[in-house]
């Protein structure tokens, strides 16, 4: 039996369809009649269904209902006579409609249902690995490491693009000195959405700001967050996975819970691009400033939010250190509380900082053989380097000791 969510609107002609799809030589079964798009979010996400119903005259259906339910994979079909504004929104299956005599319809959509799909496309291998960039509140160093090091991978021969997915406040378009105007995160979603994000289109999105290096923008306005939906994030992550060896996002300063809203998965929040990019991400590169303030905050985020860097490979960047005896005593701070042996001491240079921020660029291009900038090319190299999963055991279960201390 094809278990069937059906939403078509308030027609005179809905109770005869009902009826029909109700037969019992149909093989269809019903699980529930939908009254819009909002019912169908909530219908989708809380039940096992094969196919959805739609018409012209279902209310508050759009590329987000549509996203969803494909998520949750589920065929989309529906019932219409104008099969280009359903294309438009993700809808290729579309069968004509006759309101006055709605059976006619069935056969079609007994022929649709029984026919075999058309092969699809290979999905590409995903050879890429993603580095999720992570600060828990503002001066971590968290946009300053993410830029130096794809400097230093699309360098070393390495296919990188770096991407600015802080959904507060991004910055990197300016610190880059680009067009303000610049197109990246948002319209690379919507052409997910829209079933269009190939190589071509992706080529006007993404920004080439150095040999082997690209670059994604963030969004022009923090307001615009609401535009960034989860399944539309999942599929850029993996497209960018696919096309990179290296994609580096910076997901922002904040981290949050969901909640009591977790259930809710279809609705946008400000926390998805952080969510997703750690959800899918290879490894994790926690930043933070070698102070008592700036380790503090490392520490109760790494045991506050800890599932989300579970089974993953975790490095540590710590801006500000200046001598040895520094250098010991965070890595000491680290490795007791987080259970992290690689961590990247990077020394405090704000004649360096200036420089970079006056020629919009990178610190190698400044002063290619300062202190700071071997630093940031060493771990740049750490990244790289392919761990076996003996060296992580380890430092995973130092981790969950340390977290089970903690507690």
């Amino acid at each position: 039996m094809i278990k069937t969510i059906v939403a078509l609107g308030n027609t005179d002609w809905e109770p005869t369809f009902i009826s029909a799809l109700r037969h019992p030589a149909s093989g269809i079964t019903i699980q529930r009649r939908c009254v819009d798009g909002v019912d169908v979010r909530a219908a989708v996400h809380s039940l096992s269904a094969d196919l959805l119903l739609l018409s012209d005259y279902t209310p508050r259906v759009d590329v987000d209902v549509v996203a969803q339910a494909q998520a949750e994979a589920v065929r989309v079909v529906a019932l219409s006579n104008a099969p280009g504004s359903w294309s438009a929104i993700g809808v290729n299956d579309v069968i004509p409609i006759d309101v006055v005599e709605p059976t006619k319809a069935m056969p079609a959509l007994m022929s649709l249902l029984r026919s075999e799909q058309p092969p699809s496309a290979p999905e590409k291998i995903r050879t890429g690995r993603i580095a999720a960039f992570v600060g828990f509140g503002g001066g971590a160093g968290r946009t300053t490491a993410a830029r130096e090091i794809a400097w230093h991978l699309a360098a070393g021969g390495h296919n990188t693009v770096l991407i600015d997915a802080d959904t507060f406040n991004s910055s990197m378009i300016q610190e880059l000195g680009l067009d303000p105007a610049t197109r990246g995160l948002l319209e690379l979603c919507r052409a997910h959405e829209t079933r269009s994000l190939d190589v071509l289109t992706s080529s006007t999105l993404i920004s080439n700001v150095a040999p082997h290096l690209s670059f994604v923008g963030g969004l022009a306005r923090s307001s615009r967050w609401t535009d960034l939906r989860v399944p539309a994030l999942r599929g850029v992550w993996a497209y960018m996975q696919a096309e990179f060896d290296h994609v580096l996002i910076d997901v922002g300063p904040v981290i949050e819970h969901e909640g009591s809203l977790a259930h809710e998965v279809a609705m946008p929040r400000r926390y998805s691009a952080a969510h997703t990019a750690l959800e899918s991400a290879d490894m994790i590169v926690l930043c933070a400033r070698a102070d008592s303030i700036g380790l503090s905050r490392l520490v109760k985020g790494y045991l506050e939010f800890s599932d989300h860097f579970a089974s993953k490979e975790i490095h540590v960047v710590a801006s500000g250190v200046n001598g040895r005896a520094q250098l010991k005593q965070v890595r000491d701070v680290i490795r007791r509380h987080l259970g992290v042996n690689s961590v990247t001491a990077i020394p405090f240079d704000r004649f360096m900082a200036q420089r970079v921020t006056e020629r919009h660029g990178f610190m190698a291009q400044v002063e290619p053989h300062a202190e700071i900038v071997t630093r940031f090319k060493e771990c740049a190299q750490l990244l790289a380097q392919a761990h076996s999963t003996e060296s992580l055991v380890p430092a995973t279960k130092q981790r969950l000791r340390s977290i089970k201390n903690a507690a």
